[in-house]
């Protein structure tokens, strides 16, 4: 049975949309150029570069794909993330 959107569904996500481009808007004046955006200026805490590594391997991957092959019977990926550790 398929239920098409109402109108309330819309709201949420078009009100998500423009919360995601307004943070956006606000974060990227901090940037002043390539340099400041995709090396911070080098001037990263150790701890915000440890977040974003783990962050990075938490990916959809980790919550649709490994799930899936491990149902199937295939654990390697499992083994992979516990070498991560």
């Amino acid at each position: 049975m398929t239920k098409a959107f109402a109108l309330l569904d819309w709201a949420v996500i078009a009100s998500y949309f423009i919360a995601v481009l307004v943070i956006g808007s606000l974060a990227s004046g901090r940037q002043k150029g390539d340099r400041s955006f995709f090396l911070g200026n080098r001037n990263m805490p150790t701890w915000a570069v440890a977040i974003s590594i783990l962050a990075s391997s938490l990916s959809a991957v980790t919550f649709l794909g490994a799930p899936q092959e491990a149902f199937k019977g295939d654990l390697s990926y499992l083994i992979l993330m516990w070498g991560e550790s």
